[in-house]
């Protein structure tokens, strides 16, 4: 079993993680909505945006000691998703 300590990081640095996909998803949305891309361009960005906030979450986890799959590691970034969407 795992100490509290290394519990709790996990738990903080996968809820920071799902707030920056959480702002990358805002950053997005607003850039979409700025150049008002065609179809073309929203399939495009699309495929750019989950690219990029895949290997956003999936990138840390070897190296914050996060390899291990719980609850923890889909349940956080969901999470930090909803705890940044009010804000914005």
């Amino acid at each position: 079993m795992e100490p509290l300590v290394n519990q709790v990081y996990a738990f903080a640095a996968t809820l920071v993680i799902g707030m920056l996909a959480g702002f990358c998803y805002d950053y997005y949305r607003v850039v979409r909505g700025v150049f008002k891309l065609k179809k073309v361009g929203t399939c495009l960005g699309d495929v750019v945006f989950w690219l990029a906030t895949t290997a956003l979450v999936s990138f840390p986890a070897p190296f914050g000691k996060l390899g291990n799959c719980s609850f923890v590691c889909f349940n956080c970034p969901l999470s930090g998703r909803f705890v940044l969407f009010p804000a914005f």
